[in-house]
Parts: structure tokens; sequence; C-alpha cells
């Protein structure tokens, strides 16, 4: 069940960057 929770976090923790990054690109572009 840790090892789980573990990975569901690494997940959100990764899509959390994934968007993030898109959101940084986006700002490159407008600016």
């Amino acid at each position: 069940m840790k090892i789980e929770n573990t990975k569901a976090q690494m997940r959100k923790g990764v899509l959390e960057y994934c968007i993030l990054s898109v959101l940084k690109d986006d700002d490159a572009y407008v600016a």
C-alpha cells in the first residue's frame, strides 16, 4: 500500500511538472 501511494505521488509530481513546463513554454511564446 505504501509503494502504491509513492507511485501515485510520483505520477502526480510528473504531471504537475509537465503542466508547469507547458505553461512556462507558453509564457516564453507570449513574451
